[in-house]
């Protein structure tokens, strides 16, 4: 196998610096080469490189510039004064149930709006990046839209992680809704970690489910096999 010109390395980590996937920068790459109809280049793996050879440039441009997967909170800490020269708060409870959160200038100013007095909706994604962390988000309900009053990066989803993560926010921001220590409901989904969690920080604000997430759920019940429901009953 041919070694990757460093050129095009230099290329592949410029790809990835600018939000590319490893995919996305493979298809990018190739893109040139058949627009030129250079069909020699395309074949040639030190400057059309490998997928492997792509991979295995995305993990050392990820070490260098994000840490590693396993330890990334040295080069986070690295940041942190980076992150502050820019307004963005960035705080890390560490420990086997990690967790982080990231306020940006944009999330500081919707702390002070009327309406994250009221409504908060919190979604959270599992399973993201290599590591499988969950990424948590706060939103505001306005009349332009979900506005977002914090990020919160953790380990699992453990009730015990949603309240590292939690107490992060509550810790550094106690009055970022609207300016008051908790908003009047939290709507979620029906996770019981998470729901627990927020039971725990915030016991004075009301829960309630959301209505995508119960109307999904419904609709998960009635086609499952054990629904007594007959499926012509359901058109």
């Amino acid at each position: 196998m041919l070694r990757v010109n460093d050129e095009v390395c230099q290329q592949f980590y410029q790809y990835f610096s600018d939000g590319m996937s490893p995919i996305e920068a493979i298809r990018f790459h190739e893109n040139k080469f058949l627009l030129e109809e250079n069909f020699m280049g395309l074949a040639n793996a030190s400057i059309n490189p490998t997928h492997n050879q792509i991979y295995y440039l995305h993990k050392c441009w990820r070490d260098a510039n994000l840490g590693s997967s396993i330890n990334p909170f040295d080069k986070l800490k690295e940041k942190v004064l980076f992150y502050e020269s820019i307004g963005t708060t960035v705080k890390v409870h560490e420990d086997h149930l990690w967790a982080v959160l990231l306020v940006t200038p944009l999330m500081k100013r919707n702390h002070h709006l009327f309406s994250s007095k009221e409504i908060i909706f919190i979604d959270s994604t599992s399973s993201c990046e290599s590591s499988s962390s969950t990424i948590t988000i706060l939103l505001s309900a306005t009349k332009v839209g979900a506005l977002p009053l914090a990020v919160m990066i953790h380990a699992s989803q453990s009730i015990q992680n949603y309240i590292n993560a939690f107490q992060l926010l509550k810790m550094n921001f106690p009055q970022c809704f609207g300016g008051q220590d908790y908003p009047e409901v939290f709507m979620s989904d029906d996770s019981s970690a998470e729901k627990g969690a927020l039971a725990a920080v915030w016991p004075e604000a009301k829960q309630l489910l959301c209505h995508f997430h119960v109307a999904q759920a419904e609709w998960r019940w009635l086609f499952r096999t054990r629904c007594w429901c007959k499926r012509k009953n359901l058109r």
